[in-house]
């Protein structure tokens, strides 16, 4: 995958970066030096998401090895365990387990210990003691938010990072933090399909139910096993069969035809790789090569500008910023010392009226985002009660066979549809309520900040008192760069980080560790019981699933929201603080200029007197 076109965009913004990091040494703005470095750590860390999503045994793996031209990920022949796969760059290879608990430290482990970690085997469901340490186990896979897989290739090291996900088939919370967070997130997401099982009941019913419409035309539909089929016209027929059916969820569809297999071993042999296996002509004939080209033309144009766009937007800010300083100091220069002195003793006090100011407003908008934290708080809650209800009434209303399978699937398709709703209803919320006043205070804050300067240059050299806050502020449109894949909101120059700053709840049904029994667990705990009191022993599961974790996840959703305001109102009044800074730091330094200059050509003036004395006597001697 080439992706050279952004590398060297993103490569010029550096350079630009860096060149008013000389410029702004040389003018000794120490706080635009720091703010240049923030942007350019950003920048080199605003990588592209690409998540891998697809039921298991559909080469998810296989694929995403051929992505990165080397067998990194360890195919499996039956399902593995739901353990997230964050792969990156690293200079050497290392696998790093990362918790939910944020408090528990990153842990190193061995590949040996990875590939048993994602690759357990099942217990003897008749042997009570297996049944209990897999269980124990799978408590232990719970408490793993992901691991980080660092590896040295050329995708990862362009700015590509890869999440590898459960399979969607699964019946575990995974599968719901695929769809609330990490497609949400992704820059571009691959659903991995098979061309010898396309679009299986249980596919369509995650397509259907479980992809919200806002990510759906970022979906990649790779049809893996190309190898698998006989003739062109099965390919053909398997090709059209899955535009056809996909057309009634997308309009325009995004599918491809490929050969993981074939692509890995092509790209392994041109790396200089030996082994065993048949090798394709041409990585055409695989497939891969136009997969690939279109994800780097979608990752370039699409969601490379968006990105790029804050860093150009954010660079124009900085440059405007350093170019009002200069303009400051030629426009002063011609001010007299006593004069210069007298009009920044008067500006000083007036800046920090209008810094208090700033901060009010920001206050303000606290007061009312807190204010809609009940509502909010009880949209979910409510939400969440009328899941865990249905999912009861699901379990009370089913009537077809006593297998595990059977019944998560009956409750999945209640269930699924309720929570897609949920988070459509807090996204509009969010979007009515919350970003609206958020968007009004940046930019009105922006405005603000920016007439600044024009008012200190009419003080300094017009004498007049500009240093005014922009009242008509409700004439003023607000205009935001498109999100990006990690949910920044960037607008006019501020750039509010993530997931806190865009209040942006991507994944609202909370992960509660150890609290979710879904899958394998339902499955090791019924697999013994199913001609007694089946569905009564499932209905206790499905009210510790669903209703037994809302008290835990209100508390958590209301921490993020708190923590969400709180670092907004962080971010913004760190802005107004800085930029206050920054203009009196600037006022003080032309102050101190001018001192030097003055007593720079008092001394020479000194000095040429001095010289001239000298000679008058050597005249008059003479």
């Amino acid at each position: 995958m080439d992706l050279d076109l952004f590398t060297t965009k993103k490569d010029n913004i550096k350079s630009k970066f860096n060149e008013m990091l000389l410029i702004a040494d040389r003018l000794g703005l120490s706080d635009v030096k720091s703010n240049i470095v923030d942007s350019m750590e950003n920048l080199n860390q605003d990588n592209f998401n690409l998540v891998v999503v697809g039921e298991f045994s559909r080469g998810k793996s296989t694929f995403i090895n051929a992505l990165l031209g080397k067998r990194v990920l360890p195919s499996a022949t039956k399902p593995t365990t739901t353990v997230i796969n964050k792969i990156t760059t690293g200079e050497q290879i290392e696998y790093v387990l990362h918790f939910r608990d944020e408090n528990k430290a990153p842990e190193v482990i061995s590949e040996e210990d990875f590939k048993q970690l994602v690759a357990t085997s099942e217990p003897d469901f008749d042997n009570e003691v297996e049944v209990k340490e897999y269980n124990e186990y799978l408590n232990y896979l719970s408490s793993i938010a992901y691991v980080n897989i660092k590896y040295p290739t050329k995708l990862l090291e362009d700015g590509v990072e890869i999440i590898d996900t459960p399979g969607t088939n699964d019946l575990d919370q995974a599968r719901e933090e695929i769809t609330f967070e990490f497609i949400p997130k992704s820059d571009a997401a691959i659903l991995v399909l098979s061309a010898t099982q396309i679009l299986s009941e249980s596919e369509v019913a995650f397509l259907k139910e479980r992809i919200l419409a806002n990510d759906i035309n970022k979906i990649f539909f790779v049809i893996n096993a190309k190898d698998k089929l006989m003739s062109r016209e099965d390919e053909k027929k398997v090709f059209d069969y899955a535009i056809k059916h996909l057309k009634q969820y997308v309009t325009k569809p995004k599918v491809f035809l490929v050969s993981s297999k074939g692509a890995l071993n092509y790209k392994r042999k041109a790396h200089g790789e030996t082994f065993k296996g048949k090798i394709p002509a041409t990585l055409a004939e695989t497939g891969f090569d136009t997969l690939e080209r279109e994800i780097a033309n979608y990752l370039i144009n699409e969601r490379g500008r968006i990105k790029l766009d804050k860093y150009y937007h954010r660079g124009t800010k900085i440059a405007t910023e350093i170019n009002n300083h200069i303009n400051l100091k030629l426009s002063t220069a011609d001010i007299p010392l006593q004069k210069l002195e007298q009009e920044v003793n008067e500006l000083l006090p007036k800046l920090e009226t209008k810094k208090n100011q700033a901060l009010q407003l920001i206050n303000q908008m606290k007061t009312i985002l807190q204010g809609l934290e009940n509502d909010y708080i009880f949209m979910y809650q409510n939400g969440l009660e009328e899941i865990a209800l249905k999912a009861k009434m699901a379990v009370n209303n089913y009537n077809g066979p006593l297998e595990i399978e059977n019944v998560a699937r009956h409750v999945e398709q209640t269930v699924a549809p309720l929570q897609k709703d949920l988070l459509q209803k807090l996204e509009s919320f969010k979007a009515k309520f919350i970003d609206g006043k958020l968007q009004k205070t940046v930019r009105r804050l922006e405005f603000f900040l920016d007439n600044l300067n024009i008012g200190i240059s009419n003080q300094l050299v017009l004498g007049k008192s500009d240093v005014t806050l922009v009242e008509r502020y409700d004439e003023i449109t607000v205009s935001s760069t498109e999100k990006s894949a990690e949910k920044d909101v960037f607008v006019d120059g501020l750039i509010l980080g993530g997931l806190a700053a865009a209040v942006l709840f991507s994944a609202p049904l909370v992960v509660v560790p150890a609290a979710i029994f879904g899958g394998k667990y339902i499955e090791s705990l019924f697999q013994n019981k199913r001609k007694t009191n089946f569905l009564d022993e499932v209905k206790v599961q499905i009210e510790r699933r669903y209703g037994e974790i809302i008290p835990k996840q209100v508390e958590t959703f209301q921490n993020n929201y708190s923590k969400s305001i709180n670092q907004v109102i962080f971010n913004l009044e760190s802005q107004v603080n800085q930029r206050i800074k920054s203009l009196e730091n600037q006022l003080h330094k032309l102050l101190e200029e001018k001192r030097y200059t003055e007593s720079k050509v008092k001394k020479e003036i000194t000095n040429l007197k001095t010289m001239q004395s000298q000679l008058q006597n050597i005249i008059t001697e003479l």
